[in-house]
């Protein structure tokens, strides 16, 4: 029996076919995935103008022995550059901070 242009079973759930089911799945994949690459895309940009629009993602800065700023990566606590001139990092939250792990 067709219903609203779906076919019901008789138990009165919709029969998907195969390749109606497949679409929606796809369909379900692409969605994700570009949700994804939109999170990705919209992460620090910068502006040409001496400033950024967004935090850098899983980076913090903190100030080494030295005096210079030292850039740290939150999932594996490794020390990724430091900086010379004793001026902080752009866009890259400090520590400790509340808003980064």
């Amino acid at each position: 029996m067709r219903v609203g242009g779906q076919r019901w079973g008789s138990d009165h759930l919709p029969v998907w076919s195969p390749s109606a089911l497949t679409r929606l799945v796809f369909r379900v994949l692409i969605l994700i995935f570009m949700t994804e690459r939109y999170r990705e895309a919209v992460m620090a940009k910068n502006t040409g103008e001496g400033h950024r629009v967004g935090s850098v993602k899983d980076r913090t800065q903190t100030e080494a022995p030295n005096g210079n700023e030292v850039k740290r990566n939150t999932d594996t606590g490794q020390f990724m550059d430091q900086k010379e001139d004793g001026k902080p990092f752009k866009g890259v939250a400090k520590e400790p901070d509340g808003r980064r792990k």
